[in-house]
C-alpha cells in the first residue's frame, strides 16, 4: 500500500494480547484454529474482543467525507505513537495505522472512534479460508511486466483471494485487463489517476504491486470453478485481486482496499470465499455495501467450514444480512450436506457442490489441476451461476438476479431449508418440446411416418450416436402414433459455435420426439440463453432452427415440421415441403452435411439388397434397394445442410 513518512520510534515493546486471557471471551473453535496457526506461523497477533485474531499493532481508519489532508495530519498526530500510514487508493479515505508492538491498542481505537473526523475505526482482522493445503510453499513473484493480450469483457467477476496464476493455459482467456490503465502499456506511470501503477489486470493488496499472481493456489482453484461454469464466448471476464498472502492469510486492510477498487473498476460480482470469527468489522461490511451499490453487484461469500450454525456463532461476512450478498454451503454429489459447511437457516442462501471438486492449480504446484474440498469451493459455482444470470438477464438489478437464482435452484428439503445450484450448469433442466419428420418414412396419406424398422425390430436399444443412451422395451412396443420411427440426436450449440449439450432421443410417428423412457418433455440441463437447435439424423441432412432460440427454464415448444411457422425458415435447404408439413432431407449416408456421389457410391452401392440397420437405408423399411436411390438419393443429389 501506498506509505506516508512517519515518525519511527525507537522504543519496541514485546508482543502482548489488547485482552487478558482472562477476559470473558465468546471464542469459537474457527477462531481458536485461526489463532493457534496464527501464532506458530509468527504473525503479529492479539484477540479482539470475542477472541477473534487480529493484528496487534495496526488500526483502520475511515474518514469522514471531505476531511483534507491537513485535517488528517493533525488527527494522527493527536492520536499518537503512529509509525506508519498505508493508504489503498488515492480516492479512498481509508488508512491503516501502525502502532509500536505492545502500544495499548484498545484506548487508541476508543479514542479515535470519538473523533468527528472519523467515520469508523476497526482493529484489522485476519481474514482467511481452511484450506491448509501445500501450506508454507514460498513463491516470489516479481512486478508485472507484460500483459496477456485480453480486452475488458462485457462483465467482470472480480475474485478476492490469494491471486490467480493468469497464465495457466485454462484460464488466460478469461483475465480482465484495465483498459483505461493499458492504453499506454507498462510506462511506469498511473494513467487511471487512482494512484496504482501499471494495474494492467487487477492488483496485488499484498505486497502492493501490479503482479496479482497466486503464491498459495486457492485463488486459482477459484478462478478454475469459475472458469468451468462459464458458457464459450460469454466474454465474461476474472479480475484477480489478491487480498491473501502465500500462508491463506488476508487482512481487514487488503479486503476493503479490494472492494473499493472492484465497485471502482465496475465489477458485477465479488467471489468471496473467505471469512472470519470475531468482532464485526464495520469497514468490511462497508465496503460491502459499497461495492453492491456502486454497481447493482452482488457478492457471493463462503460460509465456512468449521460445521456450526452461523447464526448462533457468527462467521463474517456470511452472519450479516445484506440483501445482496448470497452465501453458499457446500454438499457433495449425493446432494447431502458437506459434515464440515457451516449452516444457518437464516444467513445460508443456497448450497453448492464442494466436496472433491477439481480444478485449476498453479503452475509452479508442479500440476494443472487437483482437488480441494469447502464452501470456498461451492461459492465460485454460485458466482459463475449469478454471472451467467446477469448477461442473460441484462435488464434485472442485483435482488432480481439473486431472487432469479434462488428460485430456479433445485429446492432439496433436507438441506436445512436451502436450495442448492448445480455444477456446471446451475440451473433446473430446461425442458423442449420437439417435432420433427424425417423423409422416406414420411406418408403424406397419414400425415405420420412409417415404423418399418420397429416392427422389424431393427431399432437398436443403445442409441447409434453415444452407445450409451437406451430405450426401455415398453417404448419400443408402442403401437400408433406415438410408435418410434428410429434415434436422433439433439445438439445445443452456444453463441460462438461451440456445443454445449447433445441428447440421443427418439421421434415417433407423428413427429414428436422423446426420451429413450417415452417422456415429451426433453431435459437439457444448461444455462439460460440463446442457442442454436440443431437435429441431426444417421441419413438425413441436419437441421437448424431459424434463429438462436431464447432457452430459459420456464420451457419452450418448437416445431420443425410446420410449413407455415417462420420458425422452421433455417435449414430450409435440408428440407422439403409436402402439403403443410416440412421433411428432413434423406440420403446424407455419411453425415458430411451434403448428399452426393458418396452417399451412393460407398453406402448405396455396397448395401444394395441387404437388410438391417443401415446408413444407406433412405426410407427406413429396413431393406437397402433401388427406391432407396432413385426416390431419395437421387432428387436429393447436391443438397446440403445449413447445420454447422
Amino acid at each position: 500500500m501506498k506509505k506516508y513518512a512517519t515518525l519511527i520510534l525507537t522504543m519496541v515493546i514485546g508482543l502482548s494480547p489488547i485482552y487478558s486471557q482472562n477476559s470473558n471471551f465468546v471464542t469459537s473453535s474457527g477462531a481458536s484454529k485461526a489463532v493457534n496457526d496464527l501464532t506458530n506461523l509468527n504473525y503479529p497477533i492479539a484477540l479482539d474482543p470475542i477472541g477473534g485474531a487480529i493484528n496487534n499493532n495496526v488500526l483502520i481508519a475511515k474518514y469522514s467525507s471531505n476531511i483534507s489532508a491537513t485535517t488528517r495530519a493533525a488527527l494522527r498526530n493527536d492520536v499518537a505513537h503512529i509509525v506508519q500510514v498505508d493508504t489503498c487508493m488515492c480516492s479512498i479515505p481509508i488508512e491503516r495505522w501502525i502502532f509500536p508492538n505492545g502500544i495499548d491498542l484498545n484506548e487508541k481505537r476508543k479514542y479515535a472512534r470519538e473523533r468527528p473526523e472519523l467515520e469508523s475505526v476497526d482493529f484489522e482482522h485476519y481474514v482467511y479460508y481452511e484450506d491448509w493445503e501445500n501450506r508454507g510453499a514460498s513463491q516470489n513473484f516479481s512486478k508485472l511486466t507484460h500483459l496477456p493480450n485480453q480486452s475488458s469483457g462485457d462483465l467482470t467477476i472480480a475474485i478476492l483471494d490469494s491471486g490467480v496464476d493468469f497464465e495457466h493455459p485454462d484460464l488466460s482467456d478469461y483475465i480482465w485487463s484495465n483498459n483505461t490503465e493499458t492504453t499506454l502499456g507498462f510506462n511506469g506511470g498511473d494513467d487511471d489517476s487512482n494512484c496504482l501503477v501499471d494495474d494492467m489486470i487487477g492488483w496485488d493488496f499484498v505486497n502492493d504491486d501490479n503482479n496479482p499472481m497466486d503464491d498459495h493456489g486457492h485463488g486459482t482453484h477459484v478462478a478454475g470453478i469459475i472458469a468451468e461454469g462459464l458458457p464459450e464466448c460469454s466474454n465474461i471476464k476474472i479480475m484477480p485481486l489478491k487480498t491473501h498472502d502465500q500462508n491463506g492469510y488476508g487482512t481487514t486492510f487488503s479486503i476493503v482496499c479490494a472492494l473499493y477498487y472492484a465497485a471502482q473498476k465496475g465489477a458485477k460480482v465479488a467471489n468471496a470465499s473467505w471469512g472470519y470469527y470475531g468482532e464485526e468489522s464495520i469497514l468490511i461490511r462497508n465496503a460491502i455495501e459499497f461495492f453492491t451499490n456502486t454497481n447493482d453487484a452482488l457478492f457471493i461469500n463462503s460460509a465456512g467450514n468449521e460445521g456450526v450454525d452461523i447464526s448462533i456463532e457468527p462467521h463474517y461476512p456470511s452472519s450479516w444480512t445484506i440483501d445482496p450478498m448470497i452465501v453458499v454451503g457446500a454438499i457433495n454429489y449425493e446432494n447431502e450436506l458437506w459434515s464440515d459447511s457451516n449452516i444457518s437457516p437464516i444467513h445460508v442462501d443456497i448450497m453448492a457442490y464442494g466436496v472433491d471438486i477439481r480444478s485449476t492449480l498453479p503452475s509452479w504446484y508442479g500440476v494443472t489441476h487437483g482437488i480441494k474440498t469447502g464452501t470456498s469451493m461451492a461459492a465460485p459455482i454460485v458466482s459463475a451461476a449469478c454471472s451467467n444470470l446477469f448477461n442473460s438477464l441484462p435488464t434485472v438489478n442485483n435482488l432480481e438476479t439473486k431472487h432469479h437464482l434462488l428460485l430456479e435452484a433445485i429446492f432439496v428439503p433436507d438441506l436445512v431449508g436451502t436450495n442448492f445450484v448445480d455444477g456446471k450448469f446451475p440451473f433446473k433442466d430446461t425442458n423442449i418440446k420437439l417435432k420433427l419428420f424425417l423423409e422416406g418414412p414420411f406418408d403424406s396419406g397419414t400425415n405420420n411416418m412409417n415404423d418399418n424398422i420397429r416392427t422389424l425390430g431393427f431399432i437398436p436399444i443403445l442409441s447409434p450416436y453415444d452407445n450409451s443412451t437406451s430405450v426401455v422395451s415398453s417404448v419400443l412396443a408402442t403401437t400408433g402414433s406415438l410408435a418410434p420411427v428410429d434415434w436422433i440426436k439433439i445438439e445445443i450449440q452456444s453463441m460462438c459455435g461451440t456445443t454445449v449439450y447433445n441428447k440421443s432421443c427418439l421421434v415417433t410417428r407423428n413427429g414428436t420426439v422423446i426420451q429413450g423412457d417415452g417422456s415429451q418433455d426433453i431435459k437439457l440441463p444448461i444455462l439460460e440463453g440463446h442457442y442454436d437447435l440443431i437435429i441431426r439424423h444417421r441419413n438425413h441432412l441436419d437441421i437448424v432452427s431459424d434463429s438462436k432460440l431464447l432457452l430459459e427454464h420456464t420451457g419452450i415448444s418448437y416445431d420443425f415440421s410446420d410449413a407455415s411457422s417462420p420458425l422452421n425458415l433455417g435449414g430450409t435447404s435440408a428440407m422439403r415441403v409436402e402439403g403443410s408439413s416440412l421433411l428432413m432431407l434423406s440420403g446424407d449416408a455419411n453425415q458430411d452435411g451434403v448428399v452426393n456421389a458418396f452417399d451412393k457410391n460407398l453406402f448405396w452401392a455396397i448395401q444394395n439388397g441387404t437388410t438391417g440397420y443401415l446408413e444407406a437405408d433412405f426410407n427406413l423399411d429396413g431393406t437397402v434397394n433401388a427406391i432407396d436411390k432413385n426416390q431419395y438419393w437421387t432428387p436429393n443429389n447436391s443438397k446440403i445442410s445449413l447445420a454447422p
